[in-house]
């Protein structure tokens, strides 16, 4: 999430914790992208027909349909369509599938992880993302290996509410590091590190150790 002020990241981060998750897995994705096309297929044909799981086409009208739930109006104004989506799924979702595409990243890690949803991966280089902001990728997110892709439902069911729970704690304390804080209304300047200084924090350490490499 961007744009959001400190009060603002600090009542976004009460609604993720509070939200009533009704949904046990959440799909937002193209049925076609890639070399993925298969995996996305297998996934669409599991949630179909199970009442606690919802699969959403990006496309679709989703984002703009009248629901019972009520949103905070900072995270609903003036934002694109696909943003609106990931809101109305991730935030009332316990997982979420989140299938590589054209590359191994995709946007929805992240919105996944800003509404408190716990990502379900089926690419271990997925891992290897991001590694500034989520330094433990796998005390947030889950990973099922090619073997089991079948087996990724009744995998998520059995695992326990002990389990889960603990997920999302890590989650809310990594998801600090994924805002991209603005200034105050009141003038303050900020208080809290986000993205941004998380991400120079990476560069220049970064930058630090080859130097030291190079001088050895």
């Amino acid at each position: 999430s961007s744009g959001l002020n400190d009060t603002e990241c600090n009542a976004l981060l009460k609604t993720t914790k509070t939200s009533d998750r009704n949904y046990l897995v959440s799909a937002v994705f193209h049925p076609s992208k890639g070399d993925s096309t298969g995996l996305r297929t297998t996934l669409m044909e599991l949630l179909r027909g199970q009442e606690d799981c919802v699969y959403s086409d990006p496309d679709s009208d989703i984002a703009t349909r009248k629901e019972n739930h009520s949103y905070p109006n900072y995270l609903l104004y003036d934002k694109p369509k696909e943003y609106l989506l990931s809101i109305k799924v991730y935030l009332h979702s316990v997982f979420s599938f989140q299938p590589s595409g054209l590359s191994i990243s995709r946007k929805g890690m992240i919105d996944s992880l800003a509404m408190g949803c716990i990502p379900v991966f089926f690419d271990e280089r997925q891992w290897s993302l991001y590694h500034w902001h989520i330094p433990e990728w796998e005390k947030v997110s889950i990973m099922i290996k090619p073997e089991n892709h079948g087996r990724v439902l009744e995998i998520l069911r059995g695992m326990s509410k002990k389990m889960i729970q603990e997920y999302q704690r890590n989650i809310l304390r990594v998801m600090p590091r994924l805002f991209l804080r603005r200034g105050n209304e009141e003038g303050r300047r900020r208080t809290v590190p986000d993205a941004f200084d998380y991400a120079m924090t990476g560069i220049l350490n970064e930058a630090m150790r080859r130097s030291s490499v190079v001088n050895v």
